[in-house]
């Protein structure tokens, strides 16, 4: 049910830390499982707001339960910089989750990113550890609706299908 939820690209921004908008860029996207996604951020005033443009990679192993989620900065302006926003382009994050037992998941979550602009090392380092942080408390409060049961067994089911 996490990999639902991470694929439910439009609901980041009710998990995901401090997310104001989230989709995933149709022209550019190549299949179900390599794709392009576009974040934009809030931050703490006085910094402008950041996007992001993902270049997004699955591989899953069924055999095993392990879903390996890859995601890199794009730093090629495939999306128009918004008014007042900062667009990072150095930035990797890697899921990986694996199957423990039927309703139970390990969750390995990484995260790297440059803010950029006029942001020091520290509080882009001190921004990743909130969002790793908040991010996965927000996770586990949203895996629970009913809605990502349903999403997971059709995602197993369009997986296996396709392999």
């Amino acid at each position: 049910m996490i990999g639902a939820v991470l694929a439910d690209i439009p609901a980041y921004t009710s998990w995901f830390f401090k997310c104001l908008q989230a989709r995933e860029i149709p022209q550019i996207s190549s299949s179900a499982y390599n794709f392009m996604i576009y974040i934009s951020l809030d931050t703490p005033w006085p910094l402008w707001l950041r996007d992001i443009i993902y270049d997004v990679k699955i591989k899953i192993d069924m055999a095993s339960g392990k879903v390996d989620v890859r995601s890199k900065a794009v730093p090629e302006p495939v999306v128009p910089i918004q008014k007042d926003h900062v667009r990072i382009t150095d930035s990797g994050l890697q899921w990986v989750l694996e199957r423990i037992e039927p309703n139970r998941t390990r969750i390995m979550f990484i995260m790297r990113t440059d803010a950029g602009g006029s942001v020091s090392s520290y509080w882009s380092d001190l921004g990743c550890r909130k969002t790793i942080y908040h991010s996965l408390i927000n996770l586990h409060g949203i895996v629970a609706d009913p809605k990502y049961e349903a999403l997971g067994r059709k995602l197993v089911q369009d997986y296996t299908q396709s392999n």
